[in-house]
């Protein structure tokens, strides 16, 4: 008797999932990993590249499920702790009470349906990617980038164990320098996230590093954690610096990792078709969604009072990850 008729138990051993925080290269991550399928905004997500004949990897992306956001749903940091790691879950909040939605009294009910709901709902996406690129014999991996729904990594990870997980991370003052900078200029990134407030004044400027400085401590703290109960087999740790530094070296072994090798000329084809060099113009500079990709540009870029602030509230966190301070 089978006991598992959609197969989701195949897609939660299929999926990986890309966590951290934004502003660390996960989209240039996983269109090398991809290509030279290219990630559309359309149904299913992915398309066969534009006039070519070379297939890609027996792998499906997904960009951005926004799981954790109903699964795991912030209700804010209560700022005036002046604590790094002190973001609040509406679980944590409501969890033990019997009412809530998603009680602990009753995690053995709600947990197995959730699981069972999101394999499903991946599933059915990255089966319509398989059949429009034609792998869908291939029984493709799922590689799910989901930096913005990092802050879910414990309880995504318990739900999904059979899952991978890749734990990218950046030195945090070139991320907190990355997202300002984005605040500071009008361009494609602005125009697209109206719901960003501009960064004018130096007041603003301060308010808005100190509060990235403690959502990435946390981030880290919380993907740290899910990772540490991973198991090891399914777990990789990935530096944005050693990609920018080794691009085709990391790049392989990751997916050798992964399960899907590629022959040393594959792997430099695709650096080069994604270096940032080769980026169309419109696409890179301040505002856009491609910036710089310069390690250490928050030294020339934040001031001296921004830098100490971050240094105050993530220096022991950022050491830890094995950047000097």
């Amino acid at each position: 008797m089978n006991n598992d008729p959609a197969g989701i138990d195949d897609t939660e051993r299929r999926l990986a999932w890309i966590l951290g925080s934004s502003r660390t290269g996960s989209t240039w991550l996983l269109r090398m990993l991809v290509h030279p399928w290219r990630l559309v905004r359309d149904l299913p997500g992915v398309a066969p590249a534009k006039g070519a004949s070379e297939r890609g990897p027996a792998i499906v992306p997904i960009n951005e499920t926004y799981i954790s956001t109903h699964l795991a749903p912030l209700v804010g940091s209560e700022e005036g702790r002046g604590q790094a790691n002190d973001h609040l879950f509406v679980h944590d909040l409501k969890g033990d009470r019997p009412s809530y939605f998603l009680s602990r009294s009753y995690e053995e009910v709600w947990r197995p349906e959730f699981r069972r709901m999101a394999l499903l709902r991946l599933q059915a996406q990255a089966t319509d990617a398989a059949r429009e690129l034609g792998i869908e014999e291939e029984t493709p991996s799922i590689v799910v980038k989901e930096p913005n729904g990092s802050h879910g990594a414990q309880l995504l990870m318990s739900l999904l164990p059979q899952s991978r997980l890749i734990f990218l991370m950046r030195d945090g003052r070139d991320v907190i320098d990355s997202q300002l900078a984005l605040r500071l200029h009008e361009g494609q990134w602005q125009r697209r996230h109206r719901e960003h407030a501009q960064v004018v004044s130096d007041k603003q400027r301060l308010r808005f590093v100190r509060s990235r400085a403690r959502r990435w401590v946390f981030l880290m703290n919380t993907v740290d954690a899910a990772y540490a109960a991973h198991t090891p087999e399914l777990r990789y740790r990935l530096r944005y610096e050693d990609m920018r530094s080794d691009t085709a070296g990391e790049l392989g072994k990751l997916l050798d990792w992964l399960g899907h090798a590629r022959p040393q000329e594959e792997l430099a084809k695709t650096v080069e078709a994604h270096d940032f060099e080769n980026i169309p113009e419109k696409r890179k500079g301040p505002g856009q969604p491609a910036r710089a990709a310069t390690v250490g540009l928050w030294r020339e870029n934040l001031t001296g009072p921004e830098q100490d602030l971050i240094a105050e509230i993530a220096g022991e966190k950022l050491e830890e990850l094995g950047y000097s301070v």
